[in-house]
């Protein structure tokens, strides 16, 4: 068996057997349970808005009216409000399989131009795509960065193999792209950039080696698309959003994906292992020299995936390709043969699986695509909005929020954290009394709950505010208790009304 292993990689192959292992990630997404991200209703929810109504300058959605607010990510938000409308949870999952996809694509891509071997390329793109498809293609605007930077890196590649500088063209496009898409990645697109300015230099050390490359194309490249950057409906505001949401103690605290990963974790094991292996792959073929740029790229995404565990696709798209380049030497050159009966048959019959595996898949997790616990809790407060003629105030947890807003409730938080920042909002730290409110003890709930005036409260067993006053308070009373299973256990939550 390890022969033939062995043998598939040593001897040349028909180039559509190479193709064939395209099946193993394509088969893994497709198995993979599908689920609307939370933060998915209020992307569905700005994008109907802008559609409707233009760009949002305030906090809308929400009770909070006079809060200032830039929609950082409108062009997402618009694609996935035509996409959920008009196709429904089908036409997001097909949209979401075309973007894995384009993934596996543009990574074998990718691959084959720094290696040249289509056993190497497609052995690095299949680990790089199910890598991400553990836990990041996910209905969050952050799919589009993947695309984004494995295209920046296509023509950063392309640009140093023959310095010819029309690739260098579509940069600003680019960035263009990137700051209407998901403004808050802007900078990353330039961080990538920095690797490939220093390998224009001479030099050698230690085993990384540069040499001399034309610059000049490459900076006027990079000028051209940060100045891009301004054509976006908020201008400077959108450039300049990371500096005011990054680094926040209370945005970390709450936002488990802003956690440094645990190597006593499952998650935090993988990310570890990856960074430990790239590294053993480079000490265990140290006859050959590593280029600059694949040195700093490794140091600059372990250092990002380490930090964040949201950081951890950086280092999947930044640090694994350079990989099929140094390692293609142990690779043989493509050589293509003419592909008998036999093996058509094969390739015919793979993928008859793989479209029954398609089919089945769509047809048996379209009921369970979403975990919404809250539904049934929305329509009675609706019901008595329209009974009554009148907006409630409502509150919800943070991770509620979203749907909440998606039915047409105003609320007092949801899964956009650093919205609720005085850096972004520019009147009140909401976060900061969310957080205390979740973890601090001693906290003055009445003092809150008087604040706002809510007139509902939409709760679960672990929300503070249930454990530790609304079992005892006399403000409020419950109104609806709903349980909803899903796979692993019971969720309950409550309503509860003003009395």
């Amino acid at each position: 068996m390890k022969n033939k292993i062995k043998d598939f990689f040593i001897k040349p192959k028909p180039k559509y057997l190479y193709y064939f292992f395209f099946f193993i990630p394509i088969v893994l997404f497709l198995v993979t349970g599908f689920e609307l991200d939370n933060d998915f209703y209020f992307l569905y929810s700005t994008g109907k808005y802008i559609i409707e109504h233009g760009f949002p300058n305030t906090l809308i959605f929400t009770i909070h009216k006079d809060f200032s607010f830039i929609a950082q990510q409108w062009l997402s938000t618009i694609i996935f409000y035509f996409v959920y409308h008009s196709f429904g949870i089908t036409g997001m999952k097909i949209f979401m399989f075309i973007i894995f996809l384009l993934i596996l694509y543009l990574a074998y891509k990718l691959c084959y131009i720094v290696s040249e071997r289509r056993s190497v390329s497609v052995l690095f793109s299949c680990i790089i795509s199910i890598l991400l498809n553990l836990n990041f293609i996910r209905t969050r605007p952050q799919i589009f960065d993947y695309v984004i930077f494995l295209l920046e890196f296509i023509i950063l590649e392309s640009y140093f193999k023959d310095e010819n500088k029309k690739h260098l063209f579509f940069m600003p496009i680019l960035s263009f792209f990137l700051i209407n898409l998901h403004a808050s990645s802007f900078f990353l697109f330039f961080i990538f950039i920095l690797p490939y300015f220093i390998n224009t230099f001479n030099f050698k050390f230690c085993g990384i080696e540069s040499k001399k490359r034309k610059r000049l194309s490459l900076i006027f490249s990079t000028i051209i698309s940060f100045l891009v950057g301004f054509i976006n409906p908020y201008g400077l505001d959108s450039i300049t959003y990371i500096f005011n949401s990054y680094g926040i103690d209370s945005l970390n605290l709450l936002i488990t994906e802003m956690h440094a990963p645990v190597i006593s974790s499952s998650f935090g094991f993988l990310v570890y292992l990856c960074i430990f292996l790239v590294l053993f792959t480079y000490f265990i073929f140290k006859n050959k020299e590593i280029e600059a740029r694949y040195f700093f790229l490794y140091v600059g995404t372990s250092i990002l995936a380490i930090s964040k565990k949201k950081a951890f696709p950086f280092f999947i798209l930044g640090s694994i390709f350079p990989l099929a380049y140094y390692l293609k030497d142990i690779f043989p050159k493509d050589k293509e043969f003419n592909l008998d009966r036999e093996v058509k048959i094969d390739y015919l019959v793979a993928a008859s699986i793989l479209i029954f595996m398609l089919i089945f898949n769509f047809a048996y997790s379209y009921k369970n695509t979403t975990k919404v616990y809250i539904n049934k809790i929305c329509n009675i407060i609706l019901n008595d909005e329209k009974k009554n003629d009148v907006k409630y105030r409502v509150y919800t947890g943070y991770n509620n929020g979203s749907y909440a807003e998606y039915k047409g409730l105003k609320v007092y938080i949801d899964p956009r954290a650093e919205a609720y920042l005085k850096s972004i909002n520019k009147e009140e730290n909401i976060i900061n009394e969310y957080v205390k409110m979740e973890y601090y003890p001693g906290f003055n709930y009445e003092k809150f709950l008087n604040k706002y005036n809510f007139d509902y409260l939409i709760v679960d067993e672990s929300d503070p505010l249930y454990k530790y006053y609304l079992k005892k308070n006399k403000l409020y009373k419950r109104v609806y208790k709903e349980k909803v299973k899903d796979a692993s256990k019971t969720h309950i939550n409550y309503l509860y009304k003003k009395i």
